[in-house]
């Protein structure tokens, strides 16, 4: 396992495979990225390799376990810790020893939301909001919500949506998607 951390490159890290964690593990894996779970808890570690998940057995909050999961050479960091304090401690530390990683750090109370984005995080995730969110939209649209969760999960559907970067002078500058017909 060690020999395929140090080979990892341009990955992801997850910081915890709780319940948030796992959620991530999962789409992770359906959509065949590389990525690392960093975890402290040995039977969460079990689980983890029960999935065939390349993982460290560590604390996330440490920056030592942090340059054993390879975030010098990773492009992403997921912090899904349960406790907002540990989160904005990964978010800080990550921040400094790689500058130019993207970093989404979940958080509960809504007083961190500016803590983790001051710290480093580019984005942060309630999970609280997004289920609150959601449970109104299926309630007020069904349809267009159901719609909307298969769109999303287009792996087995002939639908597929990425995201692409269109750079400075490209012929699709200003174009809609029927005018640039790709």
């Amino acid at each position: 396992m060690n020999k395929s951390i140090e080979n990892l490159d341009n990955h992801y890290i997850i910081c915890g495979a709780g319940d948030t964690g796992i959620n991530v593990i999962n789409q992770f894996k359906r959509w065949e990225v590389d990525f690392i779970v960093i975890e402290k808890s040995e039977e969460a570690a079990k689980e983890l390799e029960e999935l065939n998940v390349l993982y460290y057995l560590g604390d996330a909050t440490k920056e030592e376990v942090l340059l054993k999961a390879g975030i010098k050479k990773a492009k992403g960091l997921i912090s899904a810790l349960s406790s907002d304090a540990e989160n904005v401690f990964i978010v800080l530390t990550a921040r400094q020893v790689n500058p130019d990683i993207f970093i989404i750090s979940r958080f509960n109370e809504r007083s961190t939301r500016n803590k983790l984005l001051h710290a480093g995080a580019n984005r942060v995730v309630s999970p609280d909001e997004i289920g609150g969110k959601k449970m109104a939209q299926l309630m007020i649209s069904p349809n267009v919500q159901f719609f909307v969760d298969n769109i999303i999960d287009a792996k087995s559907m002939s639908i597929n949506m990425e995201e692409v970067v269109v750079h400075e002078g490209s012929t699709l500058i200003g174009k809609t998607l029927r005018q640039a017909d790709i």
